[in-house]
């Protein structure tokens, strides 16, 4: 039996976002006109792609990568322009490791007791 954090409306909403994006992005190639909405979406969806690229080199801790996803499902990146995204997953990630390790804890779903 494994143990079970609680993440799974934040990845269920991502994912959802994520995907409205690619549809949009490849109706967008054509040249069509976008309304605001639309441009939103997939302004955010560019913002997920850039996120959600990671180096073989340089893996990413779960706890970087759930404040990361958190921050993405705010919208906290939207705020950002795209050739600027990474620099502030960077510097985010690195702060998270500044964090005392107690404080990270994942918090584990409370129907595995035994964990």
């Amino acid at each position: 039996m494994s143990c079970r954090t609680h993440h799974g409306p934040r990845s269920g909403s991502l994912k959802l976002a994520y995907s409205q994006f690619e549809e949009l992005e490849a109706f967008a190639i054509f040249g069509t006109r976008l309304d605001d909405s639309t441009q939103k979406t997939i302004d955010h969806g560019q913002r997920i792609r850039a996120c959600l690229k990671q180096s073989e080199s340089q893996p990413v801790s779960m706890i970087e990568q759930i404040i990361v996803l958190s921050d993405l499902t705010a919208g906290l990146f939207d705020l950002l322009p795209l050739d600027k995204v990474n620099d502030a997953e960077w510097a985010l990630q690195k702060a998270v490791t500044d964090i005392p390790a107690d404080v990270t804890k994942l918090p584990i779903d409370p129907a595995h007791k035994g964990c």
